[in-house]
């Protein structure tokens, strides 16, 4: 059975679902880095949830393998609230804000974990494809969103998980979301690391420094279309 899944926040009790930002609710159907479920994260964490226990929560969420990255937050949470079935009580007690929330892409730069000193250049990520924005009329290139892998629990539970490259690192911050910070700024504080997870499901990865010669690809067989 596929595996649903939506945003929480544990310290403001709120949560996003994805139909309503007409997104697919499995992982790998929205995480990417103009999906609108991506976005939302990307804008709560950067805004209004910044500094708070954020994870991406599926369904099948539970304790049952103590060796997943994401099983002391579940526990933490699992304890305060009394259950197990994380997803199911959020959805019972939790303020749904899926219909408040900026869902935009505003192509943030980077993504700082203030307690490992790492950050994340989103300019780097692999290249999952080129597809043709017909509302800015640009060729445009999408990745996998790092941000929501990392905070997620359940992964490898259900189908539509992500199983691609360095699947390993799915839920490893989830230990560490109060220090996650998304920023433009271009000074790096000193001596924090470059974090690549590289994310992808193409195997060998697409390099982000193909993304030039792929948009002018993609830009050639439009081109070819309108003329043939």
């Amino acid at each position: 059975m596929g595996q649903y899944y939506k945003l929480v926040n544990f310290d403001k009790k709120e949560f996003v679902e994805p139909w309503p930002l007409n997104c697919g609710a499995k992982l790998t159907e929205w995480s990417y880095n103009r999906a609108p479920m991506a976005c939302a994260l990307m804008n709560l964490v950067a805004g209004r949830w910044k500094g708070d226990r954020v994870y991406v929560v599926g369904d099948y969420t539970d304790l049952e393998n103590t060796s997943v990255n994401w099983y002391e937050a579940c526990e933490e949470i699992s304890n305060e609230v009394g259950v197990d079935a994380i997803y199911s009580y959020v959805t019972a007690n939790f303020k749904d804000i899926s219909s408040e929330v900026d869902a935009e892409f505003h192509n943030w730069k980077r993504i700082y974990n203030h307690y490992t000193k790492q950050y994340i250049d989103l300019s780097k990520d692999p290249i999952e494809w080129v597809w043709w924005d017909e509302e800015i009329k640009e060729a445009v290139v999408s990745s996998i969103a790092p941000l929501g892998l990392l905070l997620a629990m359940g992964n490898g539970r259900g189908g539509g998980d992500y199983h691609g490259r360095n699947a390993d690192l799915v839920g490893s911050w989830c230990n560490f979301t109060k220090y996650i910070e998304i920023s433009n700024d271009e000074c790096i504080p000193i001596g924090y690391v470059e974090f690549t997870p590289n994310f992808t499901e193409h195997n060998p990865l697409i390099p982000y420094t193909k993304a030039e010669e792929m948009t002018k690809s993609k830009i050639g067989e439009l081109d070819y279309e309108k003329n043939h």
